[in-house]
């Protein structure tokens, strides 16, 4: 079934989708766009504004998706992943293309393969749009993680391409 999800006060953007998984903390949404579903984002249920579902335009959306054959299941891995956490979330990611984001003031996003989490930070060794590594790591502070997208085409595509990591690069701070 298909939802709107609303975080007015981090983004003004609605997030549209289905819902695949959740923890009292976070939730994961199987994302559509222009009909598609497009990846996973994990959201912190504490952001959520409002949340509908139901509607006739929800409805209509969905037809039109099975229609078209762009309604897909899940992917079983995502929806059993142990998402109480961002710990246990990222932890569950280590290895994987996701982009981080940072939707507060200070607005930032991290796209890149997962190294390493622990209870306080998570280690993402970012790429650039040309595909290429940053020379370092960075570690972010997941006190400061709004979302987290993963499985969408373009992390994937990226990740499908990536010139190789020069080394494994040690990790710096960033907020």
């Amino acid at each position: 079934m298909l939802v709107t999800i609303e975080r007015k006060r981090i983004d003004p953007h609605r997030l549209y989708g289905v819902i695949v998984n959740e923890s009292e903390q976070l939730l994961c949404l199987h994302r559509e766009a222009d009909f598609q579903l497009d990846g996973y984002v994990f959201i912190r249920k504490k952001d959520i504004t409002s949340c509908t579902f139901d509607t006739p335009s929800h409805k209509y959306c969905e037809g039109l998706m099975r229609k078209e054959g762009f309604w897909a299941k899940p992917d079983r891995f995502v929806k059993q992943l142990d998402i109480q956490s961002w710990e246990t979330a990222i932890t569950a990611l280590i290895g994987k293309p996701v982009l981080v984001e940072n939707e507060n003031r200070s607005a930032h996003c991290w796209v890149g393969i997962v190294d390493a989490c622990t209870r306080t930070t998570a280690t993402v060794h970012c790429f650039d749009g040309l595909g290429v590594f940053d020379d370092v790591a960075d570690r972010i502070p997941l006190r400061s993680v709004t979302s987290i997208q993963y499985g969408d085409r373009y992390t994937q595509t990226h990740y499908k391409y990536l010139k190789p990591r020069r080394n494994k690069a040690l990790p710096r701070s960033r907020g």
